[in-house]
Order: C-alpha cells, then structure tokens, then sequence
C-alpha cells in the first residue's frame, strides 16, 4: 500500500507539472509557420535549435521552454514570460526583452550581444560565460544573478544593480 501510494504521488507530480507547462500545439504551429506569436502560450514547448531570427514573441508565455541553441537574434519578447526556459549557447544578439520575466532562466554560454534588457527580471537567472557585450540592462533586477566569466563590455548597467549579481 505505502509503494502503491508512492507511486501514485509521483504519477501526480509528474502529470501535474505536464498540465502547468503544457503549451498550445496552436500556438507553436502559428509561430513555426508564421514567426509571429503575441501573447501566445509556448510554455514548456521543444524548440531546440529553432531559427526564430526576427521573430515577434511580444508577451508570449515561453516558462520553461527548452530554447538550446537556437537562434532568437532580433527577436522581440518584451514583456515575455520565460521563467526556468533553457536558452543555453541561444543567440539573443539585438533581441528585445524589455520587462521580459526571465527569473531562473539558464543563459549560460549564450549570445546577448547589443541585446535590450531593461527592466527584466533577471533573478536567479545562470548567465556564466554569456556575452552581454553592449548590453543594455538599464533597470533590470539581477538578485542572485550568476554572471561568472560573462562579458560585460559597453554594457549599460548601473553599479548598484551589479552589486545584486553574483
């Protein structure tokens, strides 16, 4: 009875988490079509080495999406929801990500050259060895922000909030 009650714990954790991050097969088939998807829940969707170059993802919900190499350069996703996405070696160069929520985002290895970040909520986000040359992160939060080995040159960013990064 207690395996039995294990297991169904965890049939309902795993079936729970499905249901929170369960994106709309619409909505991932308008932005592969289209390369446009405003508002649109992309949550929790595969989109490993997906060329999205100059795609309009304006308030699109992309929580935990998997974003592994893929190419999101010009892209706009201000005021995006990309909490616990997988963006890591993703190239961000001139991407638009103002009032982007990219809390425990992994940015590790990834390309935000030129990038907008103003005020992003970029806590917890992983950004080791990311470039963020010229970078612009005018108000953006990065408490417990881990940008070990992260380029930072030209970057728009005021001292207090770096103070926030580790």
């Amino acid at each position: 009875v207690k395996r039995l009650s294990i297991l169904f714990s965890l049939f309902m954790g795993l079936v729970l988490s499905q249901l929170l991050w369960a994106y709309k097969e619409s909505d991932l088939q308008k932005l592969l079509k289209t390369n446009r998807c405003e508002k649109c829940d992309l949550s929790g969707a595969n989109l490993f080495e997906a060329d999205l170059e100059w795609a309009f993802l304006l308030g699109a919900n992309l929580e935990g999406a998997i974003l592994l190499l893929a190419n999101l350069e010009g892209a706009i996703l201000s005021e995006a929801i990309l909490s616990e996405a997988i963006l890591t070696k993703a190239n961000l160069t001139d991407a638009t990500l103002t009032g982007a929520n990219l809390r425990w985002v992994d940015l590790n290895a990834a390309n935000l050259t030129e990038a907008t970040l103003t005020k992003a909520n970029l806590e917890g986000a992983q950004l080791t060895k990311a470039n963020l040359e010229g970078v612009n992160l005018t108000g953006a939060n990065l408490s417990e922000t881990i940008l070990i080995n992260s380029d930072l040159t030209d970057a728009t960013i005021e001292q207090e909030t770096l103070d926030q990064a580790f």
